[in-house]
């Protein structure tokens, strides 16, 4: 698992604290920081990964 920055961490909480759905974040993400999600980890990304991977 590739570790994130800290503002890439800040969006994702945002965009799921707005509802956002997770091919519109990961779109977002690669127009903003340049990151690329494969469409596996659109949806395998739970709440435990996701508390993983914000620590």
């Amino acid at each position: 698992m590739a570790i994130l920055e800290n503002e890439v961490k800040a969006f994702v909480v945002q965009a799921m604290a707005c509802f956002d759905i997770a091919s519109k974040m990961a779109q977002t993400i690669r127009l903003e920081f340049g990151i690329e999600f494969s469409r596996n980890s659109e949806n395998i990304i739970g709440e435990a990964e996701l508390t993983q991977m914000l620590t």
